[in-house]
This record gives structure tokens, C-alpha cells and sequence, in this order.
């Protein structure tokens, strides 16, 4: 099992594969995009292959405050295995953990001192309303003519839905878990928000 959560735009860390290999040092798997860096760069032109993301091992030893690149798997734009590479533990280099990289970040997951990015709640909650609003517009004019029809409850119901992904920053990643996480909170939301505007017609209807 794996689960993948976004710190940037182009790197993903896997949160189950945390291990604890001796006191004070530990494992991850970290997923990056190709970024066109100088790592991706070099391995395209020496072995003339189009990387699409790579998968690697990172150890961090916490009380040293330093990390290492155990291993890594790179692969092709298609997702096939092109290369990969293992170091041996006394083959390792270690580099000081800088302050805003993602050694950073996964130190702090471990410590557990982590704090997503997110916005104000209030802008969070503003920015929800024009992303509800534009939602039903697109969905409900194209797709699903009820939502236009309902145009109020229909972005109070989206903007409840976006909420978490405005209030972190537009990471899908940090603002929900996973897809079900997702489809949870939407059938929430169209219980509670469609369930009281319902109720709300049917007590104006009897009045």
C-alpha cells in the first residue's frame, strides 16, 4: 500500500513507507516529477532516455540532521522501468538538512512537527464561493442542467465540497487523503446541503 501526498508542485511523499531502520535514522520513498534539474539533465543526455519521474529512497538520521539517497528507480515518460541504482549503506553521502527542502519536510513529518501550507480560513472560504459558483456554472450548464437550476444551494454544495483544497493552497494531495475521502465528503455534502434546501421547499410548499 501506498499513500502519496503532494509537498510541491513536483514532488510526492509516501506517507506508509516511513520505517525506522536504527534509532534516529529513517527510510521513505519520495516520488519527483521530471523538473528538467540538473539531475534529470545529466542522466537524459548520458543515456539518451526521456525521464518522466523517478522513485527514491531517502534516509534521514535525525540526529545528525542530515539525510542520504539510498536508492532510486527511474522511469519513462509511459511509466517503464529505464534505470535504477542501490547504494550500500557504507556507500552513502550525507548532506546537511537546508532550511525549506524536502529533506526539511520529511524530517518534520517525522518528528511530527509538519504544518501543511494553508491559507487564511476566511479567504479560504471566500475563494470556495467563486470556485463553487464557477463549478456550477460549468457543470451545470454542460453537463448536469439541475445544478443551474438550483444555482445557490448548487455553489454552497461545491464550495463545501473545494473547501479543503482552497484552504491548502490548491494541493489536491493535503486537502484529501485519497478518492474516497473525496467522494465521502461529497455524498456528505449533498445529504446535508440538498437535504436542507429540500426541507426548506417542502415546509414552504405546505405554508
Amino acid at each position: 500500500m501506498t499513500d502519496w501526498r503532494i509537498i510541491n508542485k513536483n514532488t510526492y511523499i509516501d506517507i506508509d513507507s516511513f520505517t525506522e531502520l536504527s534509532p534516529d535514522v529513517y527510510q521513505c520513498w519520495m516520488k519527483v516529477k521530471n523538473d528538467d534539474s540538473p539531475q534529470y539533465q545529466k542522466l537524459e543526455q548520458t543515456y539518451n532516455l526521456s525521464i518522466g519521474y523517478s522513485l527514491q529512497e531517502i534516509l534521514i538520521n535525525c540526529k545528525a540532521y542530515n539525510f542520504s539517497q539510498k536508492g532510486g528507480l527511474f522511469y519513462d515518460t509511459s511509466g517503464k522501468l529505464i534505470f535504477n541504482f542501490q547504494l550500500e549503506y557504507y556507500q552513502l553521502e550525507w548532506t546537511d538538512i537546508s532550511p525549506g527542502s524536502v529533506a526539511e519536510v520529511i524530517y518534520n513529518i517525522i518528528v511530527g512537527s509538519y504544518t501543511p501550507p494553508k491559507i487564511n480560513p476566511f479567504i479560504a472560504f471566500i475563494e470556495s464561493l467563486i470556485v463553487g459558483f464557477l463549478v456550477t456554472i460549468f457543470v451545470g450548464y454542460i453537463f448536469v442542467p439541475y445544478f443551474w437550476e438550483n444555482p445557490v444551494t448548487s455553489t454552497i454544495f461545491f464550495a463545501y465540497l473545494f473547501y479543503p483544497w482552497c484552504k491548502y493552497c490548491y494541493n489536491w494531495g493535503l486537502a484529501y487523503k485519497n478518492i474516497w475521502h473525496f467522494i465521502g465528503r461529497f455524498i456528505l455534502a449533498h445529504i446535508i446541503i440538498w437535504g436542507i434546501f429540500n426541507g426548506i421547499v417542502n415546509f414552504s410548499n405546505i405554508n
